[in-house]
């Protein structure tokens, strides 16, 4: 029951929605079902009442909806508000948080003349130093100010939706956000920053007005992705973008994204060259925290001045789940990695093109793979190898084992078995593989890995026969492991990659095959539970362990050097 309960939900569920929310997005899908609901409580009325109150009852079904979109609704913004009210006093009264102080922040002389006779003469106001326009550059009505691209009072466009300004306030240079009441948006911003302080490079919250939904925020010393573009030549201004006769006649998205491709070419000239890694680095960092919805456009994306690295410094409309991995979540997710392969011309793992290259490339049905939540390559239901052999026996046989350790595996083939080891907690994971081909496909089924559990899997994929550990050295490890590889081997080649095993660590796991082909009797020999234990006991490994369930062809057999 337990399988198919895992098949159903684990599977075919996770598959068909996100299929389903691919062909319609999820606000849309919400509309369908307020619809639906209200059309069938109407009709069922109808069928025994009459077509009055079936009209009553539809209202009464929309406005029970619409009640409790809004009471939901209500209830979100009390919790945002209490977590954002909880983390700010858990941050005040901790260590002490340091911000870019006025006396510290490089302004030209001129500029800060200006601004101290102010503070002299008014010590606890707030100054606006820098008024960002639409476009990201600043009027500054006290002189310029560095890093920024200055314009004048009758240049600067006004910004359509929140102000921001560069603020001196209790001594700290710091930028400010208006969201104008709109607390929705106000909350979200301030719950989502502080949900990754500290854990991504995002503007740190120095202080929040609740009441006029205003955020005080860390200032990021550089220039935005947009300014370096438009410095090293690229044509990309809002200002410059509307009057441009060869975008006049496209669509709204395809200017958008005339204006990402105008900014690729551009790349190269104006950009650190790790940068755009480093950006898809902190992306992951922040999805790895369950947030999503990212704003990915030039204009929200800082470099550094110190440093070069990317900040990402907007947002108000990023989504936090809390029960992620999740469905939506993988959708949102997916969705914010397609988006950024458009603005930086990438080719990030997505949906997709996980699904394609398990199409292309892992077809083979040898050692099938369930990557998890509706992503598996063909037969992963079966138990005799793969993720299916891992589940049923050699999870819970060798976990315990596992945790922390240092593992060389000998015979790696398609890597599933190395990705099994590291999710159990194994420490890193060093793999021989003589097949160029599956050497490949393992370094692949690694990427696929961290793609999925956005995790780092620490596994190095050599292309080796597992007789090179006889004459190279890889180090010491804590457990060699061979699953259903060392059969392959002569006799005589058998026994001395044993004995180096037993050399290198005090652990030895073998996979043994109780069925083999009768064309294959000397092999079939070789990989029998009562060989290999005999070649463990024999070469290094005198306490040996056999497990061997009812019915299953494939036994394990632990081998250590002494008991414990």
């Amino acid at each position: 029951m337990g399988y198919f309960s895992y098949l159903l939900t684990g599977y075919l569920w996770p598959l068909l929605s996100l299929s389903l929310l691919r062909k319609v997005s999820p606000s849309r899908l919400g509309r369908v079902f307020f619809l639906s609901a209200v059309t069938l409580s109407g009709a069922l009325v109808g069928m025994y009442a009459g077509w009055i109150w079936a009209l009553l009852a539809a209202a009464g079904s929309w406005a029970a909806v619409v009640f409790v979109q809004k009471l939901s609704r209500y209830f979100e913004t009390r919790r945002k508000l209490a977590a954002v009210r909880r983390a700010l006093s858990r941050l005040q009264s901790g260590p002490a948080r340091t911000f870019t102080r006025w006396e510290a922040y490089p302004a030209p002389p001129e500029t800060r003349k200006a601004v101290n006779a102010v503070l002299s003469a008014s010590p606890q106001a707030e100054i606006v130093i820098g008024q960002i326009d639409n476009d990201g550059r600043v009027y500054c009505p006290f002189g310029p100010l560095p890093y920024v691209h200055s314009v004048s009072r009758d240049e600067f466009v006004p910004r359509y939706r929140f102000p921001l300004s560069i603020v001196v306030r209790d001594g700290w240079v710091l930028v400010r956000k208006d969201f104008r009441g709109e607390r929705e948006r106000f909350l979200n911003e301030c719950f989502n920053l502080l949900c990754l302080d500290g854990k991504a490079n995002i503007p740190r919250v120095y202080a929040v007005d609740a009441q006029a939904c205003i955020v005080y925020k860390e200032l990021v010393q550089g220039c935005t992705v947009r300014d370096l573009l438009v410095q090293a030549g690229a044509d990309i201004l809002t200002v410059n973008v509307q009057a441009d006769p060869a975008l006049k006649k496209l669509s709204a998205s395809e200017r958008i994204e005339a204006v990402w491709k105008r900014g690729q070419a551009f790349f190269e000239s104006a950009l650190p060259s790790p940068f755009i890694e480093q950006l898809a680095c902190q992306m992951d960092q922040i999805h790895a925290q369950g947030v999503t919805r990212l704003s990915l456009t030039f204009g929200n994306i800082m470099v550094d001045a110190a440093d070069g690295r990317p900040w990402l410094i907007d947002l108000e409309g990023s989504r936090h789940d809390e029960r992620f991995p999740s469905v939506l979540f993988d959708y949102e997710r997916d969705r914010d990695r397609e988006k950024f392969n458009r603005i930086y011309g990438c080719d990030l793992l997505t949906e997709q093109s996980a699904r394609c290259l398990i199409h292309t490339r892992l077809a083979s049905e040898y050692a099938p793979i369930d990557f998890g939540r509706g992503l598996a390559t063909y037969g992963f239901w079966n138990t005799d190898s793969g993720t299916g052999r891992w589940e049923y026996l050699n999870k819970r046989s060798l976990a315990p084992l596992l945790n922390g350790k240092r593992i060389l595996d000998l015979g790696a083939n398609n890597g599933v078995m190395d990705l099994m080891m590291l999710r159990e907690g194994a420490s890193e994971v060093i793999a021989l593989e003589y097949s160029a081909e599956y050497a490949s496909m393992a370094r692949l089924v690694h990427q696929i890995f961290e793609w999925r559990d956005l995790r780092s899997y620490p596994l190095t994929v050599y292309q080796r026969d597992m007789r090179a550990i006889l004459s190279e050295s890889f180090g010491d490890f804590d457990v060699v492991t061979a699953y259903c590889s060392l059969y392959y081997l002569e006799p005589e080649d058998m026994a001395a990659v044993v004995r180096q095993a037993s050399r290198l660590s005090p652990v030895m796991i073998l996979q043994a095959k109780t069925h083999a082909r009768a064309e294959a009797a000397e092999k079939g020999r070789k990989s029998t539970p009562e060989y290999l234990e005999s070649l463990l006991k024999n070469n290094g490994f005198p306490v040996v362990k056999v497990i061997s369930p009812a019915g299953f062809t494939r036994p394990l057999l632990i081998g250590q050097k002494s008991l414990g």
